[in-house]
């Protein structure tokens, strides 16, 4: 399937400089004040826990950001498909849930789909079409 390419722009790398210099401060700060100013472990080990807490947060968020859209954009166009059997299957392979894969009427659709799935070859082999089998047992690792 045809997946679109997220194109980086000028402001995109910019934003990225900027949002790294800003992640990239506190950790500067705190060895600066470790190194040069010698100040006591103890506050030292509280910035690094502060901050600590604070990347995993940013962490999380990015990685969610990241997931839910890339998701939210592989099946919004599934949506748009007529044929059910058609839709079922876009939206298994896109969601990567095989309880689309049950809704496709078709057999050897349907069997294909859980192939791919499941990612088990078992399935292909319930495939009665011999080309349509050959196709699933090739791209089933």
């Amino acid at each position: 399937m045809y997946q679109k390419r997220y194109k980086v722009t000028g402001e995109h790398i910019e934003l990225i400089v900027e949002f790294s210099v800003i992640l990239l401060a506190p950790i500067i700060h705190t060895y600066y004040l470790w190194k040069v100013k010698k100040v006591e472990s103890a506050v030292i080990h509280q910035n690094i826990k502060i901050f600590t807490f604070l990347y995993v947060l940013v962490g999380m968020g990015i990685v969610l950001l990241l997931t839910t859209s890339n998701a939210q954009a592989n099946d919004s166009h599934c949506y748009s498909i007529k044929n059910s059997d058609q839709k079922n299957y876009c939206l298994a392979l896109a969601k990567h849930q095989d309880s689309y894969c049950y809704s496709i009427q078709e057999s050897d659709s349907k069997n294909l789909c859980l192939a791919q799935v499941k990612n088990q070859k078992s399935y292909c082999y319930s495939i009665k079409v011999s080309d349509s089998k050959n196709q699933c047992l090739a791209q089933v690792k």
